[in-house]
């Protein structure tokens, strides 16, 4: 029966946050929709049909019946009637399964749990850290760098000219590189894809780029050469979008691999078998794919800094709770006591880049009193005297404001 008049719906005025009654169809709109629901609800299921024959058997018949009843309908709103034959079929998928609703975990067991984890995983003997450009790390210690640098990428917009060296991740598959570390950067990160296109730099309000398993030798070849290295040094940087182009803003960048961007050794240890291998060179010269230029390679070595895990570290991750992960709060908060440490142990003057410190000390303002509510642990005092002592004093109102 058709429907005589406008069709209207009450809908929520964003102003005055009381009701609005608005005109969203026409009545002949709303007599195609009902005609067609009358049609929809006639569909039977065959049990033997796969989906996609299923929709295939329904566009047929639903077709049909309308180009019998009437030909103009059938040519002004077939888009539409296959637009909404999907969502119907969409729909009786999504009510033949069921729903398990996610296990809550409390946040500061997760938090506890982050930390255990996290300091067994990069204080292991199968981890080391390296760099293409040591000078930069100033007296601060290579895996202190590493760390320092993990919590800003959690924490921070990146400032323009910072000097600071970027994070690669690599090493052997199934070692907890994903679990500890990626898991709790995916958030607040932009994926990039492997494949060249339009859309690969979409960061949006990211800050974060994020180069998840990848072959690293894209990192050195062809035109992701300058624009990497022009990244790493927040340099201005354009990328191709959609049918246009945009100007990137200053971003942090993270690479995981199974492959080495750099050569690697480890110290001896008496305790390791005699044939254990000590140096691990570079991955990107392998046999196959692009030459290489050795002049592109050292200068994006020269960029960042990567963690190597030659062998899955003994860990038991059996606490983890099954289907929870770890989230970018988690790795946060979990991060927390490491970060103070480190602060504690360094002068300003041993850091090459004062963003180093002054973005651990941003991060920390900014989640402080969350942390304490959390962890039931009181830190503003710590963090305080952390900021008064490193700080220059132009800054310190800028960063303690936070904590407030």
């Amino acid at each position: 029966m058709a429907r005589e008049g406008n069709s209207r719906k009450a809908i929520v005025d964003s102003t005055t946050g009381g009701l609005e009654e608005r005109t969203l169809v026409s009545a002949k709109e709303q007599n195609i929709e009902d005609y067609l629901e009358s049609i929809f609800q006639t569909l039977e299921k065959p049990e033997h049909l796969s989906g996609v024959q299923l929709a295939r058997l329904w566009k047929e018949q639903v077709i049909e019946r309308i180009y019998k009843d009437s030909k103009t309908l059938s040519f002004k709103n077939l888009s539409f009637i296959h637009y909404i034959l999907d969502q119907k079929i969409d729909e009786i998928f999504d009510m033949s399964y069921g729903r398990l609703k996610p296990k809550k975990i409390d946040t500061r067991e997760m938090v506890l749990l982050y930390t255990k984890y996290f300091d067994q995983w990069i204080d292991n003997k199968y981890v080391t850290f390296r760099t293409g450009k040591p000078p930069l790390l100033g007296q601060i210690d290579i895996k202190d760098v590493w760390i320092l640098t993990f919590f800003a990428f959690l924490t921070n917009r990146r400032v323009e000219n910072d000097n600071m060296l970027m994070l690669g991740l690599v090493g052997v598959s199934s070692s907890g590189k994903t679990t500890i570390f990626e898991s709790v950067l995916m958030e607040d990160a932009h994926v990039a894809t492997s494949e060249y296109g339009v859309g690969r730099y979409s960061v949006g309000k990211k800050t974060l780029l994020l180069f998840h398993d990848i072959d690293v030798r894209i990192l050195v070849v062809g035109k992701e050469v300058d624009k990497i290295k022009a990244i790493a040094r927040t340099e201005t940087a354009i990328a191709k979008v959609h049918s246009g182009t945009v100007t990137l803003p200053s971003l942090f960048l993270f690479y995981s691999s199974n492959r080495r961007l750099m050569s690697h050794e480890f110290p001896v240890d008496p305790n390791d078998k005699p044939l254990t291998t000590r140096k691990f060179p570079t991955d990107i010269h392998r046999p196959g794919g692009q030459k290489v230029s050795e002049e592109d390679l050292v200068a994006v070595q020269a960029r960042f800094v990567e963690c190597f895990v030659k062998e899955v570290p003994q860990m038991d991750f059996t606490d983890l709770p099954n289907q929870a992960g770890f989230q970018r709060i988690h790795g946060i908060y979990g991060l927390f006591p490491r970060i103070m440490d480190i602060l504690d142990k360094y002068r300003p003057s041993e850091y090459k880049s004062p963003y180093l410190y002054l973005y651990a000390l941003k991060g920390l303002c900014l989640f402080a009193k969350r942390y304490e509510d959390v962890m039931f642990v009181d830190v503003k005092d710590r963090i305080a005297h952390l900021v008064f002592r490193l700080a220059s004093p132009d800054l310190v109102e800028d960063i303690i404001k936070d904590m407030e």
